[in-house]
């Protein structure tokens, strides 16, 4: 008797939820997929480990695809906050990895080419989930890090959305460390089609991963 593989055994396998797997098949599905195509809406997915294989590696090809899509939209989101955090600045701002006294490289989103200005930037657009509020943190010590080797003028956590700045401008330990170590925020106002895209590609990510 053949194996079956079920949707959350396949999602398992691809390493995703089975509600986003099960989102993916019913699209295909509905596109006359040859393996899906005769399957009944609401019944459940049931299939062949040779079936399951193959359509672990469409997924994973497309989910692959899909990240290169998200990444493109979020370089070039940082690309205009940071052209326009440059311009409420007045200073010119680039990408720099910056080597610390003990030889370990560090990247920062933004800084002036004296070094007199560090900058991190989100694209974020809503309320920051857990693992963003960890960038938030984690960020926040790069910068008063650098900082400390390399005394800089001013510190900048740059946001692009109120709701997702609320967590540097709050109440909480973070907000209150960046105000202890002078990590100034600045939010910057988007076009409204470059925060269409970034919905986008968020929207796709939290399918994959709600974190």
């Amino acid at each position: 008797m053949p194996t079956i593989v079920t949707c959350p055994q396949l999602a398992a396998d691809v390493e995703t939820s089975p509600r986003r797997l099960s989102r993916w098949l019913s699209q295909q599905r509905d596109a006359g997929h040859p393996l899906l195509v005769g399957i009944p809406a609401r019944s459940p997915w049931r299939f062949t480990r040779e079936q399951a294989d193959q359509l672990a590696s469409e997924f994973e090809a497309a989910e692959a695809e899909s990240h290169v899509s998200d990444s493109a939209v979020q370089r070039h989101a940082e690309e205009i906050i940071r052209g326009l955090l440059a311009e409420r600045l007045g200073v010119a701002l680039a990408p720099r990895t910056i080597t610390l006294e003990a030889g370990a490289p560090v990247q920062v989103d933004a800084a002036s080419s004296d070094g007199a200005v560090l900058a991190e930037i989100f694209a974020r657009q809503g309320a920051l989930k857990g693992g963003q509020q960890k960038k938030v943190a984690i960020d926040t010590l790069k910068l008063i890090t650098i900082h400390r080797e390399q005394p800089a003028e001013k510190l900048v956590l740059c946001f692009a959305d109120h709701e997702a700045a609320a967590y540097a401008t709050g109440g909480g330990w973070v907000a209150q460390a960046l105000r202890t170590w002078g990590v100034k925020v600045e939010i910057i106002d988007l076009p409204e089609d470059i925060r269409g895209e970034i919905r986008a590609a968020q929207d796709g990510q939290t399918m994959v991963n709600p974190g």
